[in-house]
């Protein structure tokens, strides 16, 4: 696989340097303002934000979800906009969505950068799932459960999804291993046939 997830699941690094490496978290949410927060400790090139369990792993190349590059760009469906700022080794991204509102948006080491997507009516109610994206690149996933001394205080009625009381499980479990194989060989394939995916990021 390209992605190494820690086995207490508290980051990952991609093995590739050329080759882009999605994952996504075994619980989301439905309801309410949660967030999730992602540090970069090598690397720039990555991608965080929130996708349906049914997303590609590729975060922001299809239209189930919604993603933030280090390189100031965010990304839907395929569409890259220019958004926020640069972020690199030792930024803290926090992943911000708003189920009721359906919106998502981000800080970026406490700053708020604003409102980035809007979600599409048909996707309202589904479950989101933290979801990231790497290229030659290691991080650190928080939510909210440890280290909070490292984490920036949240927008007002925000809270960490690991507060949530009703968290919705991915349908594909524990099952980590045959979740990511079948992900990343979408990845490879979208790379292959678009050559606008590494221009994106």
């Amino acid at each position: 696989l390209d992605f190494v997830p820690r086995a207490d699941g508290t980051g990952g690094k991609s093995l590739d340097r050329f080759m882009w490496s999605g994952c996504r978290a075994n619980y989301g949410v439905r309801n309410g303002k949660v967030a999730f927060a992602m540090r970069i400790e090598r690397g720039n090139l990555s991608r965080v934000g929130w996708g349906t369990s049914s997303a590609a792993l590729a975060l922001g190349q299809c239209d189930q979800s919604f993603g933030y590059g280090g390189t100031a760009k965010k990304s839907h469906n395929n569409q890259f906009l220019e958004y926020g700022e640069k972020y690199t080794s030792g930024d803290v991204i926090v992943a911000l969505l708003d189920a009721a509102a359906g919106t998502v948006g981000y800080m970026k080491n406490g700053k708020w950068l604003g409102t980035a997507w809007t979600i599409p009516d048909w996707l309202r109610g589904v479950p989101m799932f933290p979801h990231v994206l790497t290229k030659d690149c290691d991080i650190s996933v928080f939510f909210g459960d440890r280290e909070m001394h490292r984490l920036p205080p949240l927008p007002h009625g925000y809270r960490w999804i690991s507060e949530v009381a009703d968290p919705v499980p991915s349908p594909w479990g524990d099952t980590r291993a045959e979740a990511l194989a079948q992900g990343v060989e979408g990845v490879k394939e979208e790379e292959t046939e678009d050559a606008s995916y590494d221009d994106g990021e």
